[in-house]
């Protein structure tokens, strides 16, 4: 009867066991079936979000769904319901900061003239106030509104008078002196445009880009026949007046530490055929924007001008590199003289003054002039 019960006892342990590990497994199937279903869900919203950021472009979200973005976003960094589980965050208290009171004017819609501009005050008068006169009438206020005009550039001509002078009470058979004042410098000597002209042709040809032909009308309509011809001439002798501003920015340009450049194949106008070339743009970044047409009659002569130009900024980063190290390179020399010196004067100072007396006459002359 005794083995019989101990039997009975271990098959209700064993049953139990049992049971219990049937509970844990079906446990760990729904856990399992949970943790499947979450993966597939990350899955499918990596993909929603890599079409939304670097997915073909008919493929991306619209900009509206920026929000959605940063919750999926959410989601995967875990603070979605289905991320896993973070301690949550206690939020900060509002940080208060006092605001001075003012009070705000309420916008009109446009924006106020400047102030720099020259008024022109004009007042107008009801017919009742022009017939009898203002002595009859008493003013109580006055209403004003501001318009914009614009006042037509005219072409002026500047006429230079240089009278002669001589000097009274002259003897009539002596030379005589004739005093007259020197003509005014000019950027182009006998020209017909004075500064203020030849400033107007290179803004609008060159800022705003407008072309000869039209200046020719514009300059027309204002009474003045010029021809094309004529401002280009002006341009070119401008270009020997300014070549040494010009010379001293590509200086400048060449001390950068990188240059830009890039050649644009062009034609240019002449008489029998168009001449092909090429226009070279050198920008120096936060420095300089240049030019520089060059003349090229074939693709051999185009490469050795390339070639010549990546040579010619080789050797010049070739150069800054070389005195960069020559400056270290004596940097590094004079610490170590002073070094050396230092420590033969510290530890065999003797053995110095004994065979360098110069040393001593020189720290006693320094010593002599501080003092």
């Amino acid at each position: 009867m005794k083995s019989l019960a101990v039997s009975v006892g271990a098959t209700a342990s064993v049953e139990a066991k049992l049971a219990e590990l049937s509970a844990r497994v079906d446990d760990l199937a729904a856990e399992r079936d949970q943790y499947r279903k979450l993966y597939l869900q990350t899955l499918e919203l990596c993909r929603k979000l890599e079409l939304g950021i670097i997915g073909p472009k008919r493929e991306r979200l619209s900009g509206a769904d920026a929000q959605l973005t940063m919750s999926m976003l959410g989601m995967l960094l875990g603070d979605g319901a289905g991320g896993s589980a973070a301690l949550p965050v206690p939020p900060r208290p509002p940080v208060e900061t006092p605001v001075a009171a003012h009070t705000r004017a309420k916008p009109t819609g446009r924006k106020p003239l400047p102030e720099k501009l020259p008024r022109v005050e004009v007042e107008l008068l009801p017919p009742e106030v022009q017939q009898k006169g203002t002595d009859a009438f008493v003013r109580i206020g006055e209403d004003t509104t501001e318009t914009v005009e614009r006042r037509p550039a005219s072409l002026v001509v500047v006429r230079v008078c240089k009278p002669k002078f001589v000097p009274k009470g002259r003897e009539p058979a002596a030379a005589t002196q004739v005093l007259q004042a020197s003509p005014p410098e000019l950027p182009i000597d006998r020209a017909l445009a004075g500064p203020g002209l030849l400033a107007d042709t290179i803004v609008r040809r060159w800022q705003d880009h407008l072309p000869l032909h039209r200046l020719e009308r514009i300059y027309g309509r204002e009474g003045l026949d010029l021809a094309r011809s004529t401002i280009c001439g002006w341009h070119e002798a401008l270009g020997g007046l300014v070549k040494p501003l010009v010379d001293a920015m590509w200086t400048d340009a060449r001390g950068a530490p990188y240059l830009c450049t890039d050649a644009t194949g062009v034609l240019v106008q002449a008489r029998e055929r168009c001449r092909r070339g090429h226009f070279w743009v050198v920008i120096a970044p936060e420095r300089h924007v240049l030019g520089r047409w060059i003349r090229l009659r074939s693709g051999l002569a185009r490469n050795r001008a390339r070639r010549a130009i990546a040579l010619r900024l080789a050797l010049l980063r070739v150069g800054r590199r070389i005195s960069l190290l020559a400056l270290r390179i004596l940097r590094l020399a004079i610490v170590l003289v002073a070094v050396v010196g230092f420590l033969l004067f510290a530890f065999f100072p003797d053995m110095i003054w004994a065979g360098w007396p110069w040393i001593e006459w020189l720290l006693r002359w320094l010593s002599s002039s501080t003092s």
